[in-house]
């Protein structure tokens, strides 16, 4: 779908499958060009730093048979991969900091573009670090990630709605380690699930945003990882491990926690005892 320069570093779905948003870091100049052709690898770190730009491409090719990708963002500042699309498709939500080197996580704020017109908008840019949109079904809200104000090393996050059009935002309750991992919205909205460490486990949590409540869903011991939700809101995919047993994927509803296994590629390890 894409034929460019440089290398793609975080891509996504656009709700009617038409078009995929990606973010891409900036092109090598023509003297960092010449000597790499030059065989010179020498680098200098944090110097010449490369910023990531938001861009979308259509699934479908041009009048020219070409599929040429369009920039979204152009500002002083780096696109993180952490974006959203609107469940319209009119809008990205995306996370930018001010350089994409580690120390710089601190400066982090949630912007909006509109697709049509490459118009950015903040949606939150305080003294805290802001970071992992995503839109409620509705298209009326965006959950964020925020740090404390201003932003520690040692910080606490919570999870705060913001307003799609603008407004103050809605701080939720605080989790268990204030660190919590959002992975998506129930179907109706009127839950936001994530996970979080709790000790050597990983916990399932959702918030009820009316009632400001928080609620385990996942039941027992086990360590999950890279927990996604349907484009229906209605099932969860993920990994799972626990004390005794390797990790597999599996998947479950949203409504009734209950792990499905659907891989097998641990299944011939040799059973030892453990502890």
């Amino acid at each position: 779908l894409t034929d460019v320069k440089t290398g793609i570093t975080a891509f996504g779905w656009s709700p009617d499958g038409s078009r995929i948003a990606f973010t891409m870091r900036d092109q090598a100049s023509d003297e960092e060009e010449k000597a790499a052709k030059g065989k010179d690898d020498s680098r200098w770190v944090d110097e010449n730093v490369k910023m990531n730009r938001l861009y979308v491409v259509s699934i479908q090719k041009d009048d020219k048979g070409k599929r040429e990708p369009r920039k979204l963002t152009t500002g002083d500042y780096t696109v993180e991969a952490d974006f959203d699309w609107s469940s319209d498709g009119k809008a990205i939500a995306f996370s930018k900091t001010r350089m994409p080197k580690a120390d710089y996580w601190t400066t982090g704020d949630v912007m909006s573009v509109d697709v049509a017109t490459a118009e950015v908008k903040p949606l939150s840019a305080t003294g805290a670090a802001e970071s992992r949109p995503l839109y409620s079904p509705d298209g009326k809200w965006v959950a964020i990630s925020v740090t404390d104000n201003p932003a520690r090393w040692a910080g606490n996050v919570r999870i705060s709605l913001i307003p799609a059009g603008g407004g103050a935002p809605k701080p939720m309750p605080w989790s268990y380690d204030a660190q919590p991992g959002a992975i998506g919205w129930s179907a109706n909205g009127d839950r936001l699930f994530f996970a979080e460490t709790r000790g050597t486990l990983t916990k399932i949590y959702a918030i009820n945003v009316n009632a400001n409540m928080i609620s385990e869903v996942s039941k027992g011991d086990a360590v999950f990882g890279g927990i996604e939700m349907n484009r229906a809101h209605t099932m969860f995919g993920f990994t799972m491990q626990r004390a005794d047993t390797a990790t597999e994927a599996f998947v479950s509803r949203v409504d009734n926690f209950a792990p499905v296994q659907i891989t097998n590629a641990n299944a011939n390890l040799p059973k030892l005892p453990v502890g």
